[in-house]
């Protein structure tokens, strides 16, 4: 295939990723209540007595402050559900794209790294699903006795979302790391070295939460999956 031949059915897989994704927002938008209270829920676990609350503790409001406000988060969780909800339909996209420019035993290898890519992804946002209210508990407590959190829904989806986006990633990481080591261009000696320095620098850049307490969130992610593919390099002894 051609250069052009190739940005055409890019364009074409692309068209088809959007079409999809959209697809899946129109059942998000459907959704929207349950998915919406599916992503409170971490915050609503916690502790009455540091988040707002209008009805004598029975609930966990989430306010918002302008007028197209409430519009625009029901289209995020809308947009975020609707790529959750079709990726594996846009993720066999991006394989139809890669596989004919592969040989036949690479694309037994780009099979494999999608479907452990994907299980890793979905891992990681769980396991960030699962510790963030003990997180966000760490997080309010910081400002001390006869404080509230009032928070906007805004803001509270972007850092929900922004911190599983975050460990899904570092849960690809083991996987990264082992293909690069089988294919000689990192080796489990470097890797040892510098995995120290990478959970720093990974875990410094991970997110909106201010001083100490980005690395308290991150920091023992990149630690766990670091740890587990320096010990899968070492496997393969490169």
């Amino acid at each position: 295939m051609s250069v052009l031949d190739h940005l055409r059915e890019l364009r074409r897989r692309l068209i088809i990723v959007v079409l999809f994704i959209a697809a899946g927002a129109v059942v998000g938008w459907v959704l929207y209540g349950s998915v919406l209270k599916f992503l409170e829920h971490p915050y609503c676990a916690v502790p009455a007595k540091y988040r707002y609350h209008s009805q004598g503790g029975k609930s966990c409001d989430l306010i918002y402050t302008g007028v197209l406000d409430g519009f625009t988060t029901r289209l995020k969780v809308s947009f975020i559900a609707g790529t959750v909800f079709s990726a594996p339909l846009w993720l066999y996209q991006l394989w139809r794209f890669i596989t004919p420019g592969l040989r036949k035993n690479e694309r037994k290898y780009t099979v494999a790294f999608i479907a452990v890519s994907t299980v890793l992804f979905a891992a990681g946002m769980a396991l960030a699903y699962v510790v963030l209210a003990k997180g966000i508990l760490l997080i309010l407590r910081a400002a001390g006795e006869g404080t509230q959190a009032l928070l906007t829904v805004n803001s509270y989806l972007s850092f929900v979302t922004l911190m599983m986006v975050i460990f899904g990633a570092a849960f690809e990481l083991p996987l990264l790391v082992v293909m690069a080591n089988m294919a000689g261009v990192l080796s489990a000696k470097v890797l040892k070295k510098s995995q120290r320095l990478a959970v720093f620098l990974i875990s410094w850049g991970s997110g909106p939460v201010q001083g100490i307490y980005r690395y308290v969130l991150a920091a023992p992610a990149m630690f766990i999956t670091l740890a587990k593919k320096t010990r899968s390099s070492t496997a393969f002894g490169r």
